[in-house]
């Protein structure tokens, strides 16, 4: 699945494409557009709080059948984190159903993730990846499949509809 990522307040885009299995999403995000960034080499995976401050990939997960949603944070050097949420906003904890199990460079603009989970993923859900950009100035731009007035990558109004199929259900 392609998801196209658009700069609030700009005109630059960063595509990603996902690949969903009942346990995991392998995302890449496609900088190409950004010039103002370095991808680090040296990839650590350390989880680590608060990444969306500075330059970070990021992908919002929903049930359609639930109120609850996943946020999962990634930046470019391998620092990682997951948020569960009840509702808009509220009860943020760490989620303990979710790693990053690999980050990587598959070249000078393209960065990707994979995300394992403990359960099986839902068969409907909601998916709105995002990202947060800091440039060499300081300046911090916003991507995501659509916009409202402001960013907000909480909202799942312009999130993309995946159902899985039955033959990836049955998966281990």
């Amino acid at each position: 699945m392609d998801i196209t990522l658009c700069e609030f307040d700009g005109n630059r885009r960063i595509s990603t494409e996902l690949d969903i299995k009942p346990r995991s999403i392998e995302i890449s995000y496609d900088l190409s557009e950004i010039n103002e960034i370095l991808i680090p080499q040296k990839k650590v995976l350390v989880r680590e709080n608060e990444l969306w401050k500075s330059t970070c990939m990021e992908l919002f997960l929903k049930d359609v059948k639930e109120s609850n949603y996943k946020e999962l944070n990634v930046s470019l050097d391998g620092e990682w984190n997951a948020y569960e949420f009840s509702g808009y906003r509220t009860e943020m904890e760490k989620s303990r159903s979710v790693i990053v199990s690999e980050v990587k460079s598959l070249d000078t603009n393209i960065f990707w993730v994979r995300f394992e989970f403990l359960d099986k993923l839902a068969s409907q859900l909601l998916i709105n990846p995002a990202s947060v950009i800091k440039n060499t100035h300081g300046e911090v731009t916003y991507f995501a499949p659509a916009h409202q007035e402001r960013p907000d990558f909480h909202s799942f109004n312009s999130s993309a509809h995946f159902c899985l199929t039955e033959d990836l259900l049955h998966e281990l």
